[in-house]
């Protein structure tokens, strides 16, 4: 078994990379690069609800990791 202050450390370690993979995810690049539409299309889903526009899952996504991270921090 972990111990508390261990655990803690553990789960604010694992918090800070996936923040850094949500603000990766859901960003855009300056050459139009979108990790997030890239991986969405390797497993055969599409990156917007209506072809190019709509809502963005990636960035939905995102912003459920970002949530997650700053629940973790309690």
């Amino acid at each position: 078994m972990i111990e508390k202050g261990k655990r803690k450390i553990i789960i604010r370690c694992c918090s800070v990379v996936l923040m850094i993979f949500a603000v990766v995810f859901g960003s855009t690049f300056p050459n139009n690069y979108c990790l997030g539409d890239r991986i969405f299309a390797g497993l055969g889903l599409n990156a917007w609800s209506e072809g190019t526009q709509g809502n963005h899952y990636p960035a939905i996504l995102a912003l459920v990791m970002v949530a997650a991270w700053a629940i973790s921090l309690i």
